[in-house]
């Protein structure tokens, strides 16, 4: 279950240590990278800023969590349900009801099925135009807050590259000393798993517009 706070200014999901993890990550990485390599530091403190900025944003406000109801309000209401917009037999839409939280579950479009509320397992409620649950925040990621976990991957993938380019920019000037060579290694498998995330979510944007 979510946690709310500040009057539901503030939520957060049910494991937040893992937001805590990705945060302490996130800052030691970029810690390390200004310190020990010293190049493009304006660069580098900006983009981290503002990954850290969109990482708090997108893990700490709601997805767009649909209130429970109590149970006897919704206890005529079969758990399916057909509805036909327009007339139009081609857009026949399959409403669920979720016997959990015990609503109907809206569709954001009735001819995409991925602009669809979905039940979260983890976080245990039903959120719109469901993406997933990222375990990194502790989160879902959905109508409220998709912008702004597309930003958080978009300039983490930035904040990345612009150390990558400092590191080989500090490497061909002072040499290959052993910190700025295991500092490179070990910033090309973050690299390779933010690409594909950042990829898929640009194609997956597109296709849902």
């Amino acid at each position: 279950m979510h946690s709310f706070k500040c009057d539901g200014a503030i939520i957060y999901g049910p494991k937040i240590r893992n937001l805590l993890i990705t945060t302490f990550v996130i800052n030691l990485s970029n810690l390390i990278g200004i310190c020990v390599i010293q190049q493009n530091i304006v660069s580098l403190v900006l983009s981290w800023i503002l990954v850290d900025y969109f990482l708090y944003r997108s893990a700490l406000s709601d997805p767009g969590i649909l209130p429970r109801q109590p149970r006897h309000q919704m206890s005529k209401i079969k758990q399916k349900r057909k509805l036909i917009f327009n007339g139009n037999k081609s857009h026949l839409v399959e409403m669920k009801y979720c016997t959990t939280c015990h609503i109907i579950r809206p569709m954001g479009c009735s001819s995409q099925s991925d602009h669809r509320t979905v039940h979260c397992s983890q976080c245990d409620c039903c959120v719109q135009e469901f993406d997933h649950h990222c375990p990194w925040i502790s989160n879902c990621i959905g109508k409220h807050n998709y912008f702004s976990f597309f930003m958080f991957i978009s300039i983490l993938a930035i904040n990345i590259v612009l150390h990558l380019y400092s590191t080989s920019l500090s490497i061909s000037q002072n040499g290959a000393s052993w910190y700025a060579v295991m500092f490179l290694v070990y910033l090309l498998p973050y690299l390779s798993g933010i690409s594909y995330l950042l990829i898929y979510h640009c194609y997956y944007s597109i296709y849902r517009n």
